[in-house]
């Protein structure tokens, strides 16, 4: 027989299944023959429709960047957040990374989360991660009932700042791969100062909230073994979608009737103009106080009113 203890325990093991609260798994894709370790998180009920959450693309960010807005919707939703290849907690093995990768990585995920929970998935994509999410087609295009595009992005930063392709900027990757060279010039680009003129200029739009603990956690995360591959393809466009904003554009209009934009105000100049012309080729468009998005420092009502669109 059970003792007390034990009734409690089998209690709680079987409310954890029910709520799916904190559940972390992995799962894997398969890249020119490398087996890559998915780190996937779970919140909420099972009887709830899943919301999968994609973080934006970078060194220093991972799916935690979702936990201030998680606490607005996971009411309404099974959350569900992934970190991309090379990124976060998933693996950060030497390949050449790409944007098939990523986009196996979420048809992969899109899997998964169909085998657990059978309802309409509902999509929210930061940064890069939208260019990904619009090449879904097919199948996976119907296992879907929205997509929220949150300040959406299709070019790498060095190709918007120079204007260069992708492959003429292909050599910085390769240096970055060399031994001794390569860990050294990604030392230099993580160190305090650096991240810290990062964070102001893209993504904090409270500058007291970067305290040095803050920037030393950020520089922890981005200093990670392996980071440095993933990072500089990003950095360079290798993993881009496209060239052009046209693809961007068309692919917005194909699922136009099931997307919301969300267009911070504080955003670069340039990067605001870019996603108010996409605004035209979506159904729903909110603008919110803040740089990158929901984050700790957005406004309060915009949070609020950004849940209430979901």
């Amino acid at each position: 027989m059970l003792g007390l203890k034990g009734i409690t325990k089998k209690v709680s093991n079987l409310n954890q299944m029910e709520n799916l609260y904190h559940i972390r798994e992995r799962f894997s894709i398969i890249h020119n023959n490398k087996i890559i370790g998915i780190q996937m998180k779970w919140e909420g009920k099972r009887e709830k429709s899943p919301m999968l959450m994609l973080p934006a693309l970078s060194t220093i960010l991972n799916s935690d960047e979702w936990q201030h807005f998680k606490a607005i919707v996971t009411d309404k939703y099974q959350l569900i957040t992934i970190d991309w290849p090379g990124f976060g907690e998933s693996d950060k093995i030497d390949i050449h990374y790409s944007g098939t990768v990523l986009q196996e990585t979420l048809k992969k995920a899109i899997k998964v989360i169909q085998s657990k929970n059978y309802r309409k998935l509902t999509i929210i994509a930061a940064g890069h991660s939208a260019s990904v999410v619009l090449t879904l087609k097919d199948k996976y295009i119907n296992t879907i009932k929205q997509i929220v595009l949150i300040p959406p992005t299709w070019r790498g930063p060095l190709p918007s700042m120079t204007g260069w392709s992708p492959k003429r900027l292909n050599i910085i990757n390769e240096i970055v791969r060399l031994p001794i060279i390569g860990p050294m010039l990604y030392f230099i680009n993580t160190t305090k100062v650096i991240i810290r003129f990062m964070m102001k200029r893209h993504v904090w739009l409270n500058k007291n909230d970067l305290d040095n603990d803050k920037i030393r956690k950020l520089q922890v995360l981005s200093r990670q073994k392996g980071a440095r591959y993933a990072s500089a393809a990003f950095v360079t466009g290798r993993l881009d979608i496209d060239n052009n904003n046209k693809w961007w554009i068309s692919n917005t209009n194909i699922v136009k009737e099931m997307s919301t934009l969300v267009i911070p105000k504080d955003s670069p100049k340039r990067s605001l103009s870019e996603m108010e012309a996409l605004s035209e080729s979506i159904k729903d468009v909110l603008y919110i106080r803040s740089r990158l998005g929901c984050t700790k420092n957005s406004e309060k009502k915009s949070r609020r009113d950004y849940s209430t669109k979901l």
